[in-house]
């Protein structure tokens, strides 16, 4: 569906001449397709999960095998990762300087040279899901960064923009043996004050350092800036030659690393299905997982072939993916329609009386306005009742209406 776009989920199964395609209805009818989506999609711990509880530990448990498959290399960028959404969410954020101005804020931690996603955090406020490890009392950066960080070991370097850069955080990344590299805002606390008074006069380069000089900072202008960039660094920096012209590493260095987590929000928007508009903010937070899960195993499909096979581009990967997975599905589902005894149908045999309950329909919960009791627990009165069924039975909108309708 991220490869071949439709205006609405529905037209994949549309019978009109301009939306027709017998690939979708051959693999799954569109009936059952929208009554796992929508009815009975969840990927929470338990089906009554509340919040971050939703989706977190299906983050996770994605996460721990991004770091079981790959290790990253010593650089390592860190900037948001926004996804646009415009519904309500209680830790919805508005920043207009981004893409998407209505989102919600994820902090991604990337490798630098391939864009592979090593970890990642959402923001929930106050519930941010922050490693116990990490300085309570502490800026939120420097949070971030312990949690982050907290899956890869010591010796790496950090590149992040001016929203993280504090003398605070240096200091911290300092004391575990860690590089940090980052833009600069001139009035943070702790650096040079020469800084702020000389911003006028920055038309050339020109060097820095911190009293104890275990910081430097690198001020530069290219030509066609109308700003200088002020560029904070703990690790070693030379003069480079680019285009004949005398150019601080450490600006190149910043420029190259950070399109880490760049490079991966421009790949995820290309084919991703997570654009879509939804009415719940997890399912948004998880079709953007899969979309990271695919880029992550397109950058290990890269990194695990000849020279020839890197050139293959994210596209023709999806297409193998799809590929495999039809081939696999093809393989498993006659088996299991064996195994059950009716080996004339593929998928799942309709012999269950729940399965008959709701198969072929949308169940909605829907408002009768009188008590009746409830024909699932029998012992509660409620007045709702399923719109989907024939028989509109009376359930309690809680529990059993989603214990009815599951085999």
């Amino acid at each position: 569906m991220g490869i071949i776009d439709m205006p609405t989920v529905k037209h994949y199964w549309s019978g009109k001449s301009m939306y027709q395609s017998s690939f979708f209805s051959k693999l799954f009818t569109r009936d059952r397709f929208e009554l796992i989506f929508h009815a009975m999609l969840h990927v929470g711990s338990t089906a009554q999960a509340e919040g971050k509880d939703k989706i977190e530990p299906f983050m996770n448990a994605l996460i721990a095998n991004f770091n079981h498959a790959f290790y990253p290399f010593q650089s390592l960028s860190l900037d948001e990762m926004v996804i646009g959404w415009t519904g309500r969410w209680i830790y919805k954020q508005y920043n207009a300087s981004k893409p998407k101005k209505y989102h919600i804020k994820t902090f991604g931690l990337c490798d630098a040279n391939t864009g592979y996603v090593v970890n990642i955090l959402t923001y929930f406020g106050r519930n941010t899901s922050y490693s116990h490890e990490s300085d309570g009392d502490g800026a939120m950066a420097v949070r971030v960064f312990q949690t982050l960080l907290q899956v890869v070991g010591k010796g790496h370097h950090i590149f992040a923009d001016r929203f993280y850069t504090t003398r605070q955080l240096v200091d911290s990344l300092k004391e575990n043996s860690t590089y940090y590299t980052g833009t600069l805002i001139a009035n943070r606390k702790g650096f040079p004050i020469a800084i702020q008074t000389d911003i006028p006069d920055l038309t050339k380069k020109k060097c820095y350092a911190t009293i104890d000089k275990s910081i430097l900072l690198t001020s530069f202008r290219d030509k066609k800036a109308k700003k200088p960039v002020i560029v904070s660094t703990s690790a070693d920096t030379t003069d480079i030659m680019v285009k004949g012209k005398s150019k601080p590493s450490v600006v190149n260095q910043y420029n190259y690393a950070m399109n880490g987590c760049d490079r991966v929000d421009q790949m995820l928007t290309y084919y991703g299905t997570y654009q879509r508009k939804t009415y719940k903010w997890w399912k948004k937070l998880f079709h953007w997982m899969l979309e990271v899960s695919q880029y992550n195993a397109y950058v290990l499909y890269c990194l695990s072939r000849p020279e020839e096979e890197k050139r293959k581009s994210m596209l023709h990967f999806k297409e193998q993916l799809v590929d495999g997975l039809i081939n696999l599905s093809v393989e498993i589902m006659p088996q299991q329609a064996h195994a059950e005894g009716d080996a004339s149908t593929v998928g799942r045999p309709r012999k269950s009386v729940v399965l008959e309950r709701y198969i072929g329909n949308i169940h909605l919960i829907s408002f009768r306005g009188m008590q009746r009791k409830c024909v699932h627990c029998d012992t509660s009165r409620s007045q709702f009742f399923c719109k989907g069924c024939s028989d509109k039975p009376t359930l309690c909108p809680k529990n059993c209406f989603e214990q009815y309708h599951t085999p």
